[in-house]
């Protein structure tokens, strides 16, 4: 019963809800945590009878469920359905009212085990192993989202990922530190992408980050290395937001056509996109480029069948319809007008060389 109150204790630490535990019969507050100690609070009429139920209280949320002991447990109040019901569904998962394993999870002898879950969070809490809080991971995308340099700069990873605040499980903290920091370098690449970065940008440093991660020998060369990701994803983002505020009105509509090489488009939609006039946007583009915005996607999208033609042995059907042409001859005979060959003989001459 205790690790169960140091689970509960746990979880209002990380969502900031009350957390209340009740007799069978929802008369007798067995633990309080976030709320006063002796306090006693009118359960939803009916509640005790069922295994999991939410209501409404002076215009604020509440969530209870049953434990396979029959205790009641209540969290609330909240703003936010959504974090009330994560909350609940960890407390469900962590103390079923059944004991007995979903079949789905017995069959699959890979499979995390309930009550392996259960184990290793009571651990974590015991040992004073904590996870930062979830709200701590969003301030960190939405940093690297907005491009935030300064305000990366002037703060740390929690201290969780300070070896020295960490007890559990020494003799592999290191790989979980490792872990950590390829799921985190995931989101970042993400969040860049999100905030405006090219995505083959992003994804080649998120590449690079974890290259550097396989040479990392401490805790400290993994938190430095986060850091390190963290400041160069947002550093794109703040390029990528200086370089959009420049850019003409064609460099937008360039970087709209590689985005949609392989999506169909109309001329109405591109500049719907960029909040133009369609006639303004084709002259425009004429006088800047010297061709018009359709001749401009064909030799795009036939630049990037050559790329596939080399790099691929996807059919020259297949690439035709990817790259939106109407059909495969149309395909050859814009790709022969504009690389004096056909696909296929581009193709075959491509081996030769390689």
């Amino acid at each position: 019963m205790e690790r169960f109150f140091s689970f509960l204790e746990h979880l209002h630490n990380i969502t900031s809800l009350s957390v209340r535990v009740y007799s069978r019969d929802g008369a007798v507050l067995l633990f309080g945590s976030g709320c006063e100690a002796d306090s006693v609070f009118p359960l939803h009429k009916g509640f005790i009878q069922g295994t999991l139920e939410y209501w409404e209280k002076d215009k604020l949320l509440y969530g209870g469920t049953k434990t396979a002991e029959g205790l009641v447990v209540v969290l609330g109040p909240s703003n936010s359905m959504q974090v009330l019901s994560s909350a609940l569904e960890i407390v469900q998962y962590a103390c079923p009212p059944s004991t007995k394993a979903p079949e789905s999870i017995k069959t699959r002898s890979a499979a995390v085990e309930r009550d392996e879950v259960t184990d290793y969070f009571l651990q974590c809490v015991e040992s004073g192993h904590v996870q930062p809080p979830y709200s701590v991971d969003l301030l960190y995308l939405d940093q690297i989202r907005d491009g935030d340099v300064d305000g990366i700069r002037m703060e740390s990873l929690p201290p969780c990922y300070d070896p020295e605040n960490n007890v559990y499980m020494q003799a592999v903290f290191t790989k979980w530190v490792e872990y950590m920091a390829c799921s985190a370098t995931a989101l970042a690449t993400r969040a860049a992408i999100d905030g405006g970065v090219d995505p083959a940008t992003a994804y080649a440093i998120s590449d690079l980050y974890l290259q550097r991660l396989l040479k990392c020998q401490t805790v400290t060369d993994i938190t430095d290395m986060r850091m390190s990701m963290r400041l160069t994803f947002a550093e794109q983002v703040q390029r990528a937001k200086e370089t959009r505020s420049k850019q003409s009105y064609v460099d937008k509509a360039k970087i709209y056509i590689s985005h949609h090489l392989n999506k169909p488009f109309t001329l109405d939609e591109l500049a719907v996109a960029l909040a133009l006039n369609k006639s303004y946007l084709c002259r425009k583009f004429k006088e800047e480029t010297g061709m018009s915005i359709m001749q401009f996607v064909r030799e795009q999208r036939v630049d990037a069948a050559a790329s596939m033609l080399k790099h691929t042995d996807e059919d020259v059907i297949a690439i035709a319809n990817h790259l939106c042409f109407q059909s495969q001859s149309h395909f050859t005979a814009v790709f022969k007008q504009l690389k004096g060959i056909t696909p296929q003989k581009f193709r075959n001459q491509a081996k030769v060389l390689q």
